[in-house]
């Protein structure tokens, strides 16, 4: 289920592209339904490892969460400042391939654990390149 969320979300965008549908509203929509897409997931992963008792996996994908929410939020508000910030290490394609390959090969902590700091650290690499967009304009 996870790989084909990832492969109709590439699949929306490029069809709206080929059939000259793209508006301004849509991006907005299929962003607000990626944020839903990405967090319902990860509350499935939640909800699964709280139902076990792991509260140390309830932890880390808490962080993985955040720093998930977090990538979304720092760009919206680079655009907001008229800044584009599509940049950084884990965006939303990489941390699909990264969940899918955890549940794939059965290594999801490990998968969880990278997504707890890479997320954060693109968050940071954004933080980063605004303040320097900012402040050297």
């Amino acid at each position: 289920m996870i790989i084909l969320s990832g492969f109709f979300d590439l699949l929306d965008g490029a069809l709206a592209r080929n059939l000259g549908k793209v508006t301004p509203f849509g991006g907005f929509l299929d962003s607000v339904l990626d944020r839903y897409s990405d967090l319902f997931l990860l509350l499935a992963f939640l909800i699964y490892y709280l139902q076990r008792g792991d509260t140390a996996f309830v932890i880390l994908a808490s962080f993985a969460s955040m720093g998930t929410v977090l990538i979304s939020y720092t760009r919206a508000k680079a655009e907001a400042a008229k800044i584009s910030c599509n940049i950084g290490l884990l965006e939303r394609a990489e941390r699909i391939i990264l969940l899918s390959a955890g549940v794939l090969f059965d290594c999801i902590v490990p998968v969880f654990w990278v997504l707890a700091v890479l997320t954060h650290f693109t968050v940071l690499q954004r933080i980063y390149y605004v303040w320097k967009k900012l402040n050297h304009s």
